[in-house]
């Protein structure tokens, strides 16, 4: 398991850190494109919308 919001901000630092918005990959998308949609797949939004979520509850005790 991941902590998604600690890894949300890390993809996001690196992004700004590193100037993804203007690496292009094959000049169509930008890196900074392919971090928002995995971040959007970790969120449930975007193409992931209504897909399983990524929280999981944890047992209760009996």
């Amino acid at each position: 398991m991941i902590d998604a919001d600690a890894f949300i901000a890390t993809l996001e630092d690196a992004s700004k850190r590193q100037k993804y918005k203007e690496l292009l990959i094959d000049n169509c998308l930008t890196v900074d494109d392919v971090f928002k949609a995995i971040i959007e797949s970790l969120q449930n939004k975007g193409l992931a919308e209504g897909d399983a979520s990524t929280i999981i509850e944890a047992d209760k005790g009996k």
